[in-house]
């Protein structure tokens, strides 16, 4: 006997619509639906670390700010200090230089003092010479004034004399008095009364005031 197939007609036509219908129902496009996607977990950490780290800038950046001018004056401090380190540092090289070339002209330096020595000394004696030569040239000088007032006061003496009146009448009167100046003066008078010579200054005392009358013609005591 033949095998017989044990599932029936029905069974076998239906089995493809089935499948077909199964695979249309694949192929139908599924329509596009607009869903709202919630942010994941991830995003929200990193917005919440950025808005932290903006806070953060915020509330560092007054003190920044400060540290930043403190280390500007701190630098231009230390730039002063360098400076004057280093202009005492060459001061001090040029002073060992100095040193050095000292000790290198002692020999020449005594010798300059020796030389100054000598000038000093030949110039003492050369003002020595013209002092001298300027006394004798003083002492003659004032030899020949003397001889020259010893002819001179003399007649100058009479002169003025001569220009005074008589003192030797006896209506002649010397007169001697103090000024507001409480100073000694003299003069002379007619026996009229009238003025008819007088001193032209001043003296401390009345025997300076009475020898300078007895010089133009007084012969009281």
């Amino acid at each position: 006997m033949a095998p017989t197939n044990s599932r029936p007609k029905s069974a076998r036509s239906a089995t493809p619509k089935a499948r077909g219908a199964k695979s249309k129902a694949k192929a139908k496009p599924k329509a596009k639906t607009k869903a709202t996607s919630k942010p994941s977990a991830a995003s929200n950490a990193r917005d919440k670390v950025a808005a932290a780290a903006g806070k953060a800038r915020k509330a560092v950046a007054p003190e920044l700010d400060r540290l930043k001018k403190a280390s500007a004056k701190v630098e231009s401090r230390l730039k002063a200090v360098s400076s004057t380190v280093a202009a005492k540092l060459a001061a001090f090289e040029n002073l060992a230089e100095q040193q050095l070339k000292s000790e290198k002209t002692k020999s020449r330096i005594n010798k300059l003092e020796k030389d100054v020595g000598r000038l000093i000394s030949s110039a003492d004696q050369q003002f020595g010479k013209v002092r001298g030569a300027l006394d004798e040239e003083l002492k003659d000088l004032k030899s020949l004034l003397d001889k020259s007032a010893e002819k001179v006061i003399p007649a100058a003496k009479e002169r003025i004399r001569g220009m005074m009146p008589d003192s030797s009448a006896s209506d002649d009167t010397w007169e001697f008095y103090t000024d507001k100046s409480k100073k000694w003066r003299w003069r002379l008078k007619d026996g009229a009364g009238k003025s008819v010579g007088a001193c032209n200054k001043a003296f401390a005392s009345r025997a300076d005031c009475i020898a300078n009358a007895r010089r133009l013609g007084y012969r009281g005591s």
